[in-house]
C-alpha cells in the first residue's frame, strides 16, 4: 500500500512545491511524485485509452474515485471527454 507520509523528501520537491504553490492562475503539471500531486493538485485529468476524466477534486479524492470507476461502483462525479490523438 502506497505511504500517505513521505519517508524522505527531496529538497528539489520542496522548492518546486513551494514555486508552484504561488501561482496565482492555474498550472498543468505531469508528475509520478505522490507527494508532489498531494501537495499542488486540486483537480486531476487522468488520460486513458482516448478517453480524458476529470476528477474534480485532490490526489487523494482521484484515488478514490477512480478506484470506485474501475470497480463499476456509482457515486462518481467525474467527467469524461472523449479525444482523439493524432501523431
Amino acid at each position: 500500500m502506497e505511504s500517505r507520509q513521505p519517508i524522505w523528501i527531496c529538497p528539489a520537491i520542496e522548492a518546486l512545491v513551494r514555486r508552484a504553490a504561488a501561482i496565482s492562475g492555474t498550472l498543468l503539471f505531469i508528475s509520478h511524485d505522490a507527494y508532489f500531486i498531494r501537495q499542488i493538485a486540486t483537480s486531476v485529468f487522468q488520460v486513458q485509452d482516448g478517453l480524458v476524466t476529470l476528477y474534480p477534486g485532490d490526489y487523494d479524492y482521484y484515488l478514490d474515485k477512480s478506484a470506485r470507476d474501475a470497480a463499476g461502483l456509482a457515486g462518481t462525479d467525474a467527467l469524461r471527454f472523449g479525444i482523439e490523438f493524432r501523431w
